[in-house]
């Protein structure tokens, strides 16, 4: 490969001057997208994933690690690089999930009836709106609407209903989708 000759060069400079902020731009610039090749192929066209500021946060990575000084053949340290992208990219699709997971609730503030608010502050609800909410719901629906009225989080649901955080996610997705129908009709 015509960049490992390059590679070395630059490996044994960084070796030498640890700060040499020319060494460390060229090196950002050879090995870009060789870093963003492996953070689209780990994370699959993910939409939920920037493989910029994932790559980006690769390099600083790279830069903060002291061990990369010490290896200077190209073959060794690409697979050094691979293995911290794979790993990075893994770490911020896992972070990800869980951010997506635990995001997933009823925002009752921006659901609204009539172009009123249905809660009126943080304690008063527009009791006839949720009434008739509530008689388009099924009873384990109703239940996890009152869970969530009450303040719950989804892990206190999970408990009180004995099923996993993620199967209580969805639902509350689900009721949150149904809600806002329910709401759409209701205007009509």
């Amino acid at each position: 490969m015509k960049d490992s000759g390059d590679l070395g060069k630059l490996l044994k400079q960084l070796a030498r001057d640890p700060d040499d902020q020319k060494a460390w731009i060229s090196l950002y610039t050879q090995l870009w997208p060789f870093v963003v090749g492996i953070v689209l192929r780990r994370a699959r066209g993910r939409p939920d994933l920037s493989v910029q500021d994932t790559a980006q946060d690769i390099f600083i990575r790279l830069f903060r690690s002291r061990i990369t000084l010490r290896i200077t053949d190209p073959e060794e340290f690409r697979k050094y690089l691979w293995r911290i992208a794979d790993n990075a990219t893994r770490t911020t699709l896992r972070k990800e999930r869980a951010r997506a997971a635990s995001s997933i609730n009823l925002d009752l503030q921006e659901l609204t009836i009539s172009g009123e608010p249905w809660i009126q502050d943080e304690h008063e609800y527009d009791w006839e709106a949720l009434k008739e909410i509530k008689d388009g719901l099924e009873p384990s629906e109703i239940t996890l609407l009152d869970f969530l009225l009450d303040g719950r989080s989804l892990s206190e649901i999970a408990s009180e209903l004995g099923i996993s955080y993620s199967n209580v996610g969805v639902r509350v997705y689900r009721l949150r989708t149904k809600v806002r129908r329910l709401l759409k009709s209701s205007k009509n």
